[in-house]
């Protein structure tokens, strides 16, 4: 079930991190944010998009990735503020990121290169769940220009991205929503954390007393 309308809120956490498990010193960088609307660019995207969501009437589509970090990494996030079909265009191509039907559709972001390959992950939490409401985390892959969604649902709560002493955890989540691209969330407790280890990116669940 959609959640009540609130406010949004707009957090860019940048560190400087050392990977986990590494036997040099080189430094991680972890970016954290949430969704700022416009609707700069939309025209083109839609030109682009091949299949557009006709289910919703109304169905408003709105970038909502912060200016800089498109700037900087080249993810520009489009997502439908009733439907909650969320896209990413990167490099001239679109991929769609996760479910948004009965949820809110994507709620947080992180940008890291987990793996040192020198090519940046988008990681994302978004919800779905048409009478049970569910979240989960995927992460698209600029190297390989895939889209990795981890097998764990969080049921019935939503979840945001925290960096804390050099690791990107998820955590549970209260929601403060003005619409479907305007949320702002706030962390509650330890969920997982995203790591790299045996050559591949992992969502870890962890103690929450950690």
């Amino acid at each position: 079930m959609k959640k009540t309308l609130g406010f949004l809120m707009l957090i860019v956490v940048v560190g400087s991190f050392t990977s986990c498990g590494s036997t040099n010193n080189k430094t991680k960088e972890i970016i954290i944010f949430e969704m700022q609307p416009t609707k700069d660019g939309v025209a083109d995207f839609l030109f682009k998009l091949d299949d557009q969501p006709e289910s919703y009437d109304n169905d408003e589509c709105y970038r909502v990735t912060p200016q800089r970090i498109t700037n900087k990494y080249g993810f520009a996030i489009y997502k439908f503020d009733q439907s909650c079909i969320s896209y990413l265009e990167y490099d001239d191509k679109i991929y769609p990121l996760g479910n948004g039907f009965g949820g809110f559709g994507v709620v947080s972001f992180a940008i890291s290169d987990m793996n040192n390959d020198k090519y940046p992950e988008l990681y994302f939490t978004y919800s779905w769940g048409s009478g049970i409401h569910r979240s989960m985390v995927g992460y698209f892959d600029s190297a390989i220009k895939e889209v990795v969604l981890f097998d764990y649902s969080n049921m019935n709560n939503d979840m945001v991205f925290v960096a804390d002493k050099n690791r990107l955890f998820t955590y549970n989540a209260t929601t403060d929503i003005k619409s479907f691209v305007n949320i702002g969330v706030k962390a509650e407790d330890k969920v997982g954390e995203i790591s790299f280890s045996s050559n591949k990116i992992e969502l870890d669940l962890v103690d929450a007393n950690k």
